[in-house]
């Protein structure tokens, strides 16, 4: 029985009052397993390559074998990849890859904290505060203070368990668990985001305890009123907010919720990190009368980008504080809309078909158009303006794609055709300039005798610069049995960005025709299929590893080692006219990291508590709020570093 005044719970699950972690919408997660499936795919296929082999006999069996696994094993791990961030408390990436269990016989008998805003640095009352085993949780006294005093340890050895027993196994488990001691706490409380800080204990000496931080950061609202100009109510109207996130310093715009009009005009939306947004009214049709003539004039409300945008690209940026609140007014215009109809060919039937339709030259939502199966067309109604429809399919390997501009002056669109392109291929050439190479067999490894890396080790995938257009993300490993490397196909016409991984080594340099592919984007049109992708890969990268420190986390002076920040990342970011490429390294425990093959050039290293995802390196002004940060380290080929100063966690720039 738990004795009252020390306020605390052992829990199997979580109370059901409890604010619960933070659900995505389905979108939100398709979205984010796309992206993911193609960025991690690459890796898989090259991880199983390696194993497995390219030179073996054997080799053409083993890849036929997974043709089908592949795909498999990547939605797998893209869907883990995806939705392991959602619950903080049990991803590697956000708590260090530590989990609760049994500690060393040194643990206290007690441990206690504090939970604080994150913004004003007040204590945050009656936050829950709990283990990552879910056994122990509290809540916090009006100061922010909580104290877990844990049952004492049991002298006796644990149960052996048994295979063949299950009752033995349960007394096994069961004895760990009341003696166990918690290593990782994290806290939540309503009004604050459910993407929860976390603390990792370090039970190096049960004399000297560190008190635990946590930090919540309070939840920001967009809020506003639609108001029609020239009717009366909102009737199944919606509004759509998207979120900017950066990866790699590379921009995207992110969908983050639809919220519905209400009956008086208000939308609202919640759980916001602070973050660059976008908000904007989806198009709204007036209701069709229950018998339509085809001759009556429809009208309809076209999309507004706030505060008054006609497109996605040139509406104002809303910047949201943390705990902020915006509020986003908007008002809508009555408009005359026409039937746009426009026939298809060179699509299979059957095949589901990806629809984009923006105003011509500002790629973004808002705007939409169907297609008709039975006619073999695209249908819509649309307001007068000069639109792009992009349309793409996919037929099991192979798919097409096709571009219409085309314009809507006062009435219907007809009599408009869009002709289906095959999708096109690119032909990729590795080149290796390696300096020492040393060979994948391992009896030639210890005769010293030098190796090469197959051109299938190195994948290449593409990511769509702007995902309203409707291109899709592709990639190849490349087969060394191919005279002329690898191939990638099923390109639609897109902008990408070039990503290029590989076990050893880094890309040099990557060109396709005149383009510096890693520092600029990849333009594919309907041909261009002859000029093939040159990479040049080196072994000559740097090495540095160091440690990483959160002042706020300092314990009091002692002797003890510091418990190392939760979930932290260092980014290696090239100076402005440097030859580096943006790398980056997880840090592991006791604070430290370690990072290889990193390619030469000078670089700031921003060490911070997680992923960021509003890092703009190729903006020079926004990179400007570091320069007093990290450090700055010139990397030259072959250079060994280890720091002797740790890397300060940046909390605010």
């Amino acid at each position: 029985m738990l004795a009252a005044p020390q306020l605390y719970l052992i829990l199997t699950t979580l109370p059901n009052p409890v604010k619960q972690p933070l659900i995505l919408h389905r979108h939100r997660i398709v979205h984010r397993a796309e992206r993911c499936c193609v960025r991690y795919l690459p890796a898989i296929e090259l991880f199983m390559t390696r194993f497995f082999g390219s030179r073996s006999p054997n080799s053409k069996v083993v890849r036929s074998s997974f043709a089908w696994t592949l795909p498999c094993a990547a939605l797998a791990v893209a869907s883990w990849l995806t939705l392991a961030p959602l619950g903080k408390t049990q991803t590697p990436a956000q708590t260090t890859g530590v989990q609760a269990g049994p500690s060393s016989p040194s643990s206290p008998d007690s441990v206690e904290g504090t939970v604080l805003n994150r913004v004003t640095g007040e204590p945050v009352a009656r936050a829950l505060v709990y283990s990552a085993d879910r056994l122990f949780a509290t809540f916090t006294d009006d100061r922010g203070h909580f104290e877990f005093k844990f049952p004492e340890k049991e002298t006796n050895r644990p149960p052996r368990p048994s295979g063949d027993d299950p009752e033995a196994l349960r007394a096994y488990q069961q004895w760990h668990q009341r003696n166990s001691r918690p290593q990782t706490f994290s806290a939540r409380k309503p009004g604050f985001l459910s993407i929860e800080e976390n603390w990792v204990m370090s039970y190096s000496s049960a004399r000297h305890i560190t008190p635990v931080l946590l930090e919540l950061e309070p939840e920001g609202h967009i809020i506003g009123h639609i108001q029609l100009l020239d009717a009366d109510g909102t009737e199944n109207g919606q509004v759509q907010l998207y979120l900017q996130e950066f990866e790699e310093g590379r921009p995207s715009w992110r969908r983050v919720d639809t919220a519905k009009i209400r009956a008086n005009g208000e939308f609202r939306f919640a759980e916001l990190p602070a973050g660059t947004y976008k908000v904007f009214t989806l198009e709204q049709m007036e209701r069709i009368p229950p018998i339509f003539n085809a001759r009556t004039q429809m009208f309809g409300y076209p999309p507004v980008y706030f505060p008054n945008s006609k497109d996605f690209s040139s509406a104002p940026e809303i910047h949201l504080a943390a705990g902020a609140t915006f509020e986003a007014n908007i008002s809508l215009a009555r408009r005359e809309y026409y039937p746009v109809k426009i026939a298809v060919s060179g699509a299979a039937t059957g095949n589901g078909f990806s629809i984009v339709v923006y105003p011509q030259g500002h790629p973004g939502p808002g705007y939409e158009l169907g297609f008709d199966p039975s006619e073999e067309a695209v249908r819509g109604f649309l307001p007068d303006g000069s639109y792009t429809l992009k349309l793409s399919t996919r037929q099991q390997q192979q798919g097409s794609s096709g571009i219409l501009n085309f314009t809507v002056r006062g009435g219907p669109v007809e009599g408009l055709s869009l002709a289906m392109i095959p999708n096109i291929s690119l032909v990729v050439r590795v080149k290796t300039d390696f300096q020492l190479e040393v060979s994948s067999n391992e009896q030639a490894q210890q005769r010293g005798e030098p190796r090469t890396i197959s051109r299938s080790q190195v994948a290449v995938s593409l990511s769509p610069v702007d995902s309203f257009e409707g291109a899709r993300g592709e990639f190849a490993n490349l087969r060394s049995s191919e005279e002329n490397g690898g191939t990638i196909a099923n390109i639609a016409p897109g902008t990408y960005w070039v990503r290029i991984q590989t076990p050893a080594g880094y890309a040099a340099s990557a060109t396709w025709g005149g383009t510096d592919l890693l520092r600029h984007p990849l333009v594919v049109g309907s041909d261009g299929a002859g000029t093939p992708i040159e990479i040049v890969l080196r072994d000559d990268g740097a090495e540095v590893s160091g440690t990483v420190r959160d002042p706020r986390h300092d314990p009091p002076p002692s002797n003890e080692s510091l418990p190392p920040p939760s979930s932290a990342i260092v980014y290696f970011v090239p100076e402005r006219d440097s030859e580096g490429q943006f790398v980056s390294t997880r840090v592991m425990d006791a604070g430290r990291f370690w990072l290889s093959h990193i390619p030469p050039g000078t670089y700031r290293l921003l060490a911070f508590e997680s992923p960021q995802k509003e890092l703009d390196l190729l903006n020079p002004v926004e990179m400007r709020k570091y320069e007093s940060k990290g450090i700055v380290l010139q990397l030259a080929p072959k250079q060994r570093e280890e720091l002797a100063n740790p890397i300060l966690v940046v909390d605010e720039p």
